[in-house]
């Protein structure tokens, strides 16, 4: 049964990020950011956007 939900979970967050469900594609949230601030850890958080995408 936990497997399951799991495999729903997953795909239904597959569905949000990449046919655009969700508020904005990942392709359209990074579109403007330059691409020097990818690598960029921003202050007081443990990841960077390249590590994210």
């Amino acid at each position: 049964m936990q497997d399951s939900n799991n495999d729903i979970l997953v795909s239904n967050l597959i569905n949000l990020f990449n046919k655009g469900n969700s508020h904005a594609t990942l392709d359209d949230a990074l579109k403007n950011i330059p691409y020097e601030l990818l690598s960029e850890t921003p202050a007081g958080l443990p990841y960077n956007i390249w590590q994210l995408a």
